[in-house]
């Protein structure tokens, strides 16, 4: 009994992976309304000297999500150093 039950728990993972595998934007990019927010908060910061916190708090965002979006649009963030922006060539 427990041996089949070992088997169905196995079956329902592997199932329930496979379906997030399908259902996954992984390597889409951002949504529309994410691009947008990742414009937004790339224009704040090559503003003046704004800092992260200051900027995720006006796009009503946390910081976990902002750096996502400012790597996606090429920004690069130092804590110690001045934001800085680096456009991609591909």
């Amino acid at each position: 009994m427990a041996e089949f039950e070992r088997k169905l728990i196995r079956e329902r993972t592997h199932a329930g992976l496979a379906a997030t595998r399908v259902l996954s934007r992984v390597g889409e990019g951002l949504s529309e309304e994410a691009e947008r927010t990742a414009t937004v908060a790339e224009t704040f910061c090559q503003g003046a000297a704004t800092g992260v916190n200051e900027i995720a708090q006006g796009l009503r965002i946390c910081k976990v999500t902002l750096y996502p979006y400012l790597r996606h649009r090429g920004v690069v963030i130092h804590s110690h150093r001045k934001t800085t922006v680096v456009k991609s060539t591909t």
